[in-house]
């Protein structure tokens, strides 16, 4: 049977129903659960701009019942075994506050209750972690993006107040990712950042496949060297700019030619 592991908003509603069917089945419909989306799940859920994710991220405590419901939905769509997963706990992002600030999405089945993460805080979040192969960083600017469109933009306060909220002090951002921060609000371009960064995090990706290739070596040492050259090579690349003065859309053209 062959795995698939390309979610979009569609699918995801597919497969957490048939998840739904499988708990209450395994639980007589007598255990509750709440199960609080985050990252691209999250995002997919709330905005229009991401289209798809490579797994669904909860952060909730693993149950014997919620592996259970996991497996039976795998082996019923072919999706890998951990398409739902909490390996996000083991994060930095992660965060025991999250509870209490997650926001209800919807009911299914009357069994399974599914939240989710309000903007300011899946950008602190995302601050948090900030990965250059990942879609950290476009997720930050099209979330800002779409909010903005939608008449409810974000102020940087907001995701301030949020990452204190969840971490305690907004020191626990590394540098790069207070450096984004201030950029990004003061540049107030978030359209334009979100196409740059959504081909700047591609870009990355398919450097790391060409080296990978080239490099027979796995080894989780070898993996993080690799990452770096690729990020670094793609650095060059994109070259250094000055988010201010707003030449995003040249260094795109430019860019894109030689990656």
């Amino acid at each position: 049977m062959s795995h698939s592991n390309n979610f979009n908003k569609d699918n995801i509603e597919i497969y957490l129903k048939y998840f739904a069917e499988e708990y209450k089945n395994i639980t007589d419909g007598k255990q509750p659960l709440k199960i609080i989306l985050i990252g691209g799940a999250s995002v997919l859920f709330n905005y229009n701009f991401r289209k798809s994710t490579n797994d669904i991220d909860y952060s909730n405590p693993r149950t014997d019942f919620i592996d259970y419901a996991v497996e039976k939905t795998a082996n019923k769509f072919g999706l890998f075994d951990n398409w739902l997963n909490n390996e996000f706990r083991k994060t930095e992002s992660y965060s025991d506050k999250i509870n209490d600030i997650s926001i209800f999405y919807k009911k299914i089945l009357d069994i399974v209750e599914i939240w989710t993460v309000s903007s300011d805080y899946l950008i602190a979040m995302k601050l948090r972690s900030l990965r250059d192969n990942k879609h950290d960083y476009s997720d930050i600017a099209g979330i800002l993006m779409e909010s903005k469109e939608n008449n409810n933009p974000l102020k940087k306060q907001d995701v301030e107040n949020a990452i204190i909220n969840l971490y305690g002090d907004i020191n626990v951002l590394s540098e790069k990712a207070k450096k984004m921060l201030n950029d990004i609000f003061k540049n107030n371009d978030f359209k334009n950042d979100y196409l740059y960064y959504k081909r700047k995090e591609e870009a990355v990706r398919n450097q790391y496949k060409k080296l990978k290739k080239e490099n027979i070596r796995t080894d989780v040492l070898d993996h993080k060297i690799l990452l770096n050259k690729a990020i670094n090579l793609v650095n060059n690349k994109f070259e250094e700019y000055d988010i201010v003065n707003n030449n995003k859309e040249t260094i795109l053209q430019e860019n894109e030619k030689k990656i």
